[in-house]
């Protein structure tokens, strides 16, 4: 860490720092105190002199947090050769208490990638419509009256696990000040298709728990380093001070954002190559795709997956697709059980997408292609499509950028569009789209 904050800030004087229209030169310093720079402007760094742990601050503390993990079943993988009948039912025990009867559910085969999306969005909607209707039911079968197990049934939820090939069916956390537990129980009924959704018996069924979890206190830590600043004149020198002190916060993060190297640098190397075009890739990077790669994710290295009419183009630093070939990547997995330690939603503020595309000629009027979606739960959250356009002579290209949020159990729509001349797609742009979650917009 220290050798990365004194290439930060090095980085920062070599690209930040200008003292006027002048280029602010920088480099480590000298411990000697008669050392001069052969020209000004310049900024040297000189250390570390000193690294010691702060004395804990009144924020630092020690302490404790209690997280729940609500009873669950989660069924056995399903194959390519298992399927489902349609109009099934599945008979629910939750919490010990509560009893449900979804009928009607859809089928299908396994083999098809949306099959298992597809009943879980049908089991979830079930359970939504059975708790509005008055469905559920208490031991003896009479409907369901207390009103806060009733609202802790609302947080009961199915998940697909795309990894696994399994359903998971999830409880309610529990509440403390009832004598409940958390937990959920296939029950057998008439045309019940939990065996042929392997739930039954389940891989794995829990009941709910409560973890007493500690959270260990930030250990801050100073590092002591000398900045020296050389200039011509005092208004020279005053200028760069004052972008010493925007540029490098105190007890603040230090944004870096290096270039992306042509290549691995050899051993004694004294050149390294840059790439011109590309963004580096950042601690916050969910995926980073380089055709030199080819299907090697930088960020979390996973694999792309291909389909017939998508192959990498290594020589010119592209992947093709044609007709329907498609490149997918597993870009966060949703965690099968609702889990304080494993998030559903790894950019709860938003998310940013950047991508070099280049269109082959001939599209024509009202042709539309798809660039790229980001699914969750089978669900678009970010789509790119661009869509051509005739107006008199002319041949347009509309980048139109759509985000769909979940707020407060709706959705919302937020969409964009960026218009292009075909000959500006065709010879290639970059694109970029930024998705704002609490603003509800995507630019």
């Amino acid at each position: 860490m220290i050798r990365e904050i004194l290439s930060g800030l090095l980085w920062q004087g070599r690209m930040a720092l200008r003292s006027g229209d002048a280029r602010v030169f920088a480099a480590h310093g000298y411990v000697d105190e008669g050392y001069r720079p052969s020209r000004v402007p310049f900024f040297s760094v000189v250390g570390p002199l000193g690294l010691h742990p702060e004395p804990e601050r009144e924020n630092g503390r020690t302490a404790t947090s209690t997280v729940r993990i609500p009873g669950h079943l989660i069924g056995r993988p399903r194959g390519s050769a298992d399927s489902v009948p349609a109009g099934g039912a599945l008979k629910l025990r939750l919490d010990g208490l509560a009893m449900v009867t979804l009928t009607g559910l859809p089928g299908g085969s396994f083999g098809t990638a949306t099959t298992g999306p597809a009943l879980v969005a049908a089991l979830n909607t079930k359970l939504s419509g059975a708790l509005a209707g008055g469905q559920f039911q208490d031991l003896s079968g009479a409907p369901l009256t207390d009103p806060l197990l009733l609202a802790a049934l609302a947080a009961v939820t199915c998940r697909w696990d795309a990894e696994g090939g399994r359903i998971a069916i999830s409880a309610d956390p529990g509440i403390p000040s009832l004598d409940f537990r958390s937990s959920v129980e296939v029950l057998p009924v008439a045309a019940s298709i939990a065996g042929a959704l392997g739930l039954e018996p389940p891989e794995r069924a829990q009941e709910g728990r409560a973890y007493l979890s500690r959270l260990r206190a930030p250990r801050a830590m100073t590092v002591d380093v000398q900045v020296d600043l050389w200039a011509a004149s005092q208004v020279d020198l005053a200028s760069i001070m004052d972008t010493v002190a925007l540029s490098i916060p105190t007890r603040g993060q230090m944004i870096l954002r290096p270039s992306l190297l042509g290549e691995d640098v050899p051993e004694g190397a004294t050149k390294v190559r840059l790439l011109s075009r590309g963004e580096p890739t950042l601690p916050t990077s969910l995926a980073h795709l380089e055709a030199s790669d080819q299907g090697q994710e930088r960020a979390r290295g996973g694999r792309v997956d291909l389909t017939p009419g998508a192959s990498w183009l290594p020589s010119s630093g592209g992947l093709l697709l044609s007709g329907t070939g498609t490149a997918a990547l597993r870009v966060h997995p949703t965690p099968v059980v609702p889990d304080a330690f494993h998030p559903d939603n790894p950019a709860p503020d938003g998310l940013s997408l950047s991508l070099g595309l280049q269109v082959a000629p001939g599209a024509v009027d009202a042709q539309t292609l798809p660039v790229f979606v980001l699914l969750a739960q089978a669900q678009p959250v970010l789509r790119l499509v661009l869509r051509y356009v005739q107006v008199g002579t002319r041949l347009w290209g509309e980048v139109v950028a759509t985000a769909t949020l979940s707020r407060d159990g709706g959705t919302q729509v937020a969409e964009t569009r960026w218009r292009l001349a075909s000959e500006r797609l065709e010879a290639g742009v970059v694109l970029h789209a930024r998705l704002e979650a609490r603003e509800g917009v995507v630019w």
